[in-house]
């Protein structure tokens, strides 16, 4: 389970180190595909493979099923996470995809089953739209306290 937000850099090589935390259970292959949110996601390698299960069998076989396919499939990249320093090479198209550019910063967030990998300005209008949708679910639902 992957849980909380942490900040890196991006170094000069287009490699991220991931947190201290994730390490342990990203140890060995993962993928890395565009998210639907202009980010990056990280699944393990066993994870992506479910995934990508589920969008073969079920993504119709029309002109947009075949689209949506070729883009999941095309965008993703399998990376092995340096099991001593946690750093994960981010493929230059997916960073492009992303707007992370080697030197800058990323934030790295858990989100249960997944990392992701966000522009900070990106991930801070994100986080803006959810905070403002989790507060608007708590006041249309009262708590049974």
């Amino acid at each position: 389970m992957f849980l909380g937000e942490n900040k890196h850099s991006v170094d000069s090589k287009g490699r991220i180190v991931m947190p201290r935390a994730y390490r342990e259970e990203l140890a060995g292959e993962v993928v890395i595909s565009q998210g639907r949110d202009e980010n990056l996601v990280v699944r393990k390698l066993a994870d992506w493979e479910v995934e990508a299960n589920r969008v073969r069998e079920t993504t119709p076989d029309t002109r947009t099923g075949r689209a949506f396919r070729i883009t999941f499939f095309s965008t993703s990249e399998q990376q092995t996470v340096a099991a001593n320093t946690g750093r994960i090479q981010l493929p230059s198209h997916l960073r492009e995809f992303a707007a992370l550019e080697p030197g800058s910063e990323a934030v790295v967030v858990g989100n249960f089953e997944t990392v992701e990998i966000w522009n900070p300005d990106r991930f801070a209008a994100q986080k803006a739209r959810g905070l403002e949708a989790y507060l608007a679910d708590e006041e249309d639902e009262p708590d049974d306290e």
